[in-house]
């Protein structure tokens, strides 16, 4: 006999978190593409200060793509400050802490630390030796000077010490969605999940009433 199943039953109040899970697993993974890591490198030679932000999908591993460049120094006070920025396509630079999420609201209301776009940067980042630090990053891929569907947005973890200079820790580039800083998550899929989610309750809710 063949089995039959109830649907009705099946989207009950019991299988709606199981199907938010699997809602969001699904986005998580379809939006995990859109990421690629390490997506920031040291100038050349070695022992340079230059950071170098690759457009995404080509990435530093491919050697063909372009990349928005920043060269940094420090002080003797461990004061980080922007030098020389190519100006290709615009880019800012921002000062944050992991778990921020780097996006279009931060540009929106941070100050940036650096920037070919934007006006009134920092130009300063107290450091502490040995200790890691993160820069955000936005990169106007679009050339419009504003953020769009198409730019790109990312973070760098680094670290400096007088012996060893700067140090890159790790990296990470999205196209076109936000990134929390320090992971590779888009911080969209599981607030997509929860609002789907949020949206079948309030439909089941009307109709049982």
């Amino acid at each position: 006999m063949p089995l039959k199943f109830n649907w009705k039953n099946m989207i009950s109040s019991k299988f709606i978190p199981i199907l938010a899970i699997v809602a969001g697993g699904l986005i998580s993974c379809a939006r995990a593409a859109t990421v690629y890591t390490p997506s920031v490198t040291l100038g050349s030679p070695p022992g340079s200060t230059s950071l170098k932000a690759w457009y995404a999908p080509e990435g530093p591993t491919q050697g063909t793509g372009g990349w928005a460049e920043m060269e940094l120094t420090v002080s003797g006070s461990f004061v980080l400050s922007p030098g020389i920025m190519n100006a290709g396509n615009g880019h800012s630079w921002y000062a944050v802490s992991e778990g921020t999420v780097v996006g279009a609201d931060l540009v929106a209301s941070q100050t940036p630390f650096a920037s070919t776009i934007l006006s009134g940067s920092t130009r300063q980042l107290q450091l502490q030796s040995g200790q890691s630090f993160i820069l955000g990053f936005w990169l106007d891929t679009e050339l419009d000077n504003t953020p769009s569907a198409g730019d790109e947005y990312g973070w760098v973890k680094l670290s400096y010490t007088q012996a060893g200079g700067l140090v890159v820790l790790d990296s990470a580039t999205s196209r076109g969605t936000p990134l929390i800083a320090g992971t590779t998550t888009i911080p969209e899929a599981s607030a997509f999940a929860i609002g789907a989610l949020s949206l079948g309750l309030i439909a089941r809710r009307r109709r049982a009433a």
